[in-house]
């Protein structure tokens, strides 16, 4: 009589066991990682200048209600001109 082999006797428990151990040991290893384009960074150096334009608009603001801002005309028909001008 014949016997032919299963396969079971090929597998070992043990090898099995440190197979998942190096897997974990490798996931663990692992870094992450963050990349952050262009546009964001520009997005986050806009913000920083918000606190400042806040202020700057609330001073204005004052100087409004005071009746005590008085724009250059001279000034502001340069800054529309170049505004428009770049439309």
């Amino acid at each position: 009589m014949k016997i032919n082999s299963t396969g079971f006797n090929k597998i070992n428990p043990y090898q099995n066991q440190l197979n998942k151990v190096k897997e974990s040991q490798a996931a663990t290893n692992r870094t992450d990682k963050v990349e952050i384009s262009s546009k964001a960074l520009h997005m986050q150096e806009a913000s920083k200048f918000e606190a400042t334009r806040k202020e700057r608009l609330a001073e204005l603001k004052q100087q409004v209600e005071a009746g005590e801002y008085k724009p250059e005309p001279k000034a502001v028909a340069e800054s529309l001109l170049k505004f428009f001008n770049q439309m």
